[in-house]
């Protein structure tokens, strides 16, 4: 299963795409070699406007897999990714939110 790859520390990171198609943010992930992380464009909503957004993304394909990512980086969390719900979000819980 492909996951959008986010870290609690680095807040909202992924970045949108704007009109000229310049990033407006994106940050690094540190997660070792022998996961493939990969940028992706994909389509989302904030506030009821459509946007394009530049996210990390990393496949894990069964649960043996996930278990060992959460060994190597701690905690995460699995939810939907709010700004286009046919995505899963993989955060790295690193820091304290609400």
């Amino acid at each position: 299963m492909k996951f959008i790859l986010t870290r609690t520390s680095l807040c909202s990171n992924f970045g949108n795409i704007d009109v000229n198609g310049e990033d407006t943010k994106l940050e690094s992930k540190d997660v070792s070699k022998k996961w493939k992380v990969e940028e992706e464009i994909i389509d989302g909503y904030n506030n009821k406007s459509k946007y394009r957004y530049k996210v990390d993304t990393i496949e894990i394909a069964t649960i043996e897999q996930l278990l060992e990512f959460q060994e190597e980086v701690g905690s995460i969390i699995i939810e939907k990714f709010w700004p286009n719900e046919n995505y899963f979000e993989l955060e790295i819980y690193d820091d304290y939110r609400e």
